[in-house]
């Protein structure tokens, strides 16, 4: 018996038919992809900018042909070519950066026309919201090529043979770096790291003894009270987001020495969560307190003056913010926090005032500046990163001559600027993430311990 003849497949002899319908879904795929992933395929100059600056209408323009050129090479087949996928992750990384500084260019100039009172408030807040939008998305895809450039190197290379360059980069920030809108990079933290140090801080910051079972057992530094356990957050100063690489090259430290400067207990705080959230957002700062006897006290500076009418969410408690503008924080023992950690974190934070145009940001860095609070920085920080940091933050170049003051000195083993731009876009994003997680109870972090232990 001859064996059943086999359904013929429909398709035309050339194969058109099928390749026409792949290519159909990839372009599909591209097309998704850049609309979802792809800041740069967003980027604009917003066209009040435009009509208002012949300069930054002619660099806009300048740009929007690169980023043609940019795409023309993105049509390119993936070949097993390192050269390949290097040329275009940097070729990316270079628009990605002139974009931002164009975004930079642009916020100076409506910041001036607002002042100038050639743009109504509405139009300036519009405008500026948009420039923070696409910078806001920007930073993300710099972020990964200066934390996961190797990643990204081997993802493209790796993808299959009929794969679009500009497919597979924007496929590897989606996928492999965990980067569709929304979601947050990656920050290698290890699970029980954060346990442990809330456990330490809690250990450090409570008296010998301490058993009045009257009393809640956390004690918040800045409001000075004793609260639920679940109602006070481990703080970080310096944010853990940023890196133990990061961490060390700022302090001039070796780089193994990281690690152990992230996860000290001078790096860190004891707040009730509103406290917390705010010092995130860099609502207020700590800074040494010039009136104390002893050198190693502190006391907060609100920033945002919004805050100062504002009450705190703490049962039975009769004061709110502006009882805590200029007071001096409060401890329970003889430890104190680093004032390197408080001294990087301050500038930060006033770097992101100047960033969105904070009313009153000058007057902010008069605040909490000058050598005479602070002491002798420059031997715990490095200046030419904390330079970076202002101009990537806080669109500062000329950060001396606002802080009357010498900021930072130099160490060994100081890499190339380009590679500093890249650890300040790290840092950035780890700002602008905010805090480093909600805390757990001890209960479902023991729970989780034990279960990883039987697994």
């Amino acid at each position: 018996m001859d064996p059943p003849t086999p359904t013929p497949i429909r398709t035309d002899e050339t194969g058109e038919g099928s390749r026409s319908r792949a290519e159909e879904k990839r372009r599909k795929q591209r097309a998704g992809l850049a609309r979802n992933y792809d800041p740069l395929a967003q980027f604009t100059i917003p066209e009040v900018v435009r009509k208002l600056s012949s300069e930054l209408a002619e660099e806009a323009n300048e740009f929007a042909q690169r980023l043609k050129q940019n795409s023309a090479t993105s049509l390119e087949i993936v070949t097993m070519n390192e050269e390949q996928s290097r040329h275009y992750i940097d070729e990316r990384e270079h628009l990605a950066n002139d974009a931002t500084v164009l975004i930079k260019k642009s916020r100076a100039f409506v910041n001036d026309m607002s002042d100038q009172g050639h743009l109504d408030p509405s139009t300036s807040k519009r405008v500026r919201d948009d420039l923070e939008s696409q910078e806001s998305q920007l930073v993300k895809e710099r972020t990964a090529v200066a934390t996961r450039r190797a990643k990204l190197e081997f993802g493209i290379m790796t993808h299959a043979s009929h794969s679009r360059l500009g497919e597979a980069y924007l496929a590897c920030l989606a996928e492999k770096l965990d980067l569709p809108s929304g979601a947050r990079l990656e920050k290698g933290r290890e699970s029980g790291d954060q346990s442990n140090f809330r456990k330490f801080l809690r250990l450090t910051y409570t008296p010998p003894g301490f058993d009045d079972s009257r009393l809640p057992k956390s004690w918040c530094h800045v409001t000075g009270q004793h609260l639920r356990d679940e109602e006070i957050k481990a703080a970080h100063i310096y944010p853990v987001a940023a890196g133990e690489v990061t961490a060390a090259y700022i302090f001039g430290l070796d780089v193994e020495d990281g690690y152990t400067a992230l996860w000290s207990v001078r790096n860190g705080l004891l707040l009730y969560d509103e406290v917390e959230k705010a010092f995130d957002a860099a609502r207020f700062v700590i800074i040494p307190d010039p009136d104390a006897e002893g050198e190693d006290e502190y006391k907060v500076v609100i920033l945002d003056e919004s805050l100062l009418d504002m009450p705190l969410g703490i049962a039975n408690v009769d004061f709110g913010w502006r009882e805590l503008n200029n007071r001096r924080l409060q401890f329970k023992t003889t430890a104190r926090p680093g004032r390197r950690y408080l001294y990087v974190r301050c500038l930060l934070s006033l770097f992101s005032g100047k960033r969105f145009d904070v009313k009153g940001w000058e007057a902010d860095f008069a605040k909490v500046g000058g050598g005479t609070i602070w002491g002798t920085p420059g031997k715990w920080v490095r200046g030419s990163i904390i330079k970076a940091l202002a101009y990537e933050i806080g669109d500062v170049n000329n950060l001396e001559e606002i802080t009357k003051e010498e900021i930072g000195s130099e160490f060994p083993d100081q890499v190339s600027p380009l590679k500093e731009k890249r650890m300040a876009v790290a840092i950035r994003q780890a700002v602008e993430e905010g805090s480093d997680g909600e805390d757990r109870d001890d209960d479902e972090e023991d729970d989780d311990e034990e279960e990883s232990e039987r697994v």
